[in-house]
Order: structure tokens, then C-alpha cells, then sequence
């Protein structure tokens, strides 16, 4: 519960993604746990967590291109992060969205 609170919990998380030597079901874990984070607490209004606009930024400008790169069970949960963070985000803070998808 800590750790969510921690301003860089978001981008520590996704590091997990790609780190070499982290067992498949640990990657899992760790995506499965940003898309529950991004589920409650990407919105600073409905959420006593507050993830910083400036690592909000930080997951904007390189949640696609990981995607591209993790394995499908992890794309999977990315997915349904992408689109909590888009729902709330496109197109007034994530204006690179949709060039970055054409």
C-alpha cells in the first residue's frame, strides 16, 4: 500500500517489464498491478493517490513503445491500461496518442 504512494511507483513498475532475469509470472505481476494502479488512481480527482503529471508524462511518452516489446499475456493488461490512461488523457494531455498508433 506504500508503494503506491511512492511518486515513481509507476515507472519503477514498468522497469520491471523489461528487466532482464525477473521470472515471467514476477513481469505479470508487476502489469497487472500498473493496470490496477492506473485503474484507480490515474484519476486525481477520484483518488486519495495521486501519481505526479510529470510521471504521468513519463508513461505517456513510452507505455506504446513497451508494449511493442513485452510478451502477449503482458500486452494484454498494457492494453487496458492504454485505455484507462487515454480515457482520461486523450486528447488534451496525450496529444502523441493517436500519430504514435497511425
Amino acid at each position: 500500500e506504500q508503494f503506491k504512494k511512492s511518486p515513481s511507483a509507476a515507472t519503477s513498475v514498468l522497469t520491471l517489464l523489461t528487466a532482464d532475469g525477473q521470472p515471467p509470472h514476477v513481469k505479470q505481476a508487476a502489469a497487472v498491478f500498473f493496470k490496477n494502479m492506473c485503474k484507480r488512481h490515474w484519476d486525481a480527482e477520484a483518488s486519495e493517490v495521486t501519481i505526479g503529471e510529470d510521471v504521468k508524462q513519463q508513461v505517456r511518452d513510452n507505455l506504446l513503445s513497451l508494449f511493442l516489446v513485452v510478451p502477449e499475456s503482458i500486452q494484454a493488461q498494457l492494453s487496458e491500461a492504454i485505455s484507462i490512461i487515454a480515457s482520461h488523457d486523450f486528447p488534451e494531455r496525450w496529444q502523441a496518442l493517436l500519430p504514435a498508433l497511425v
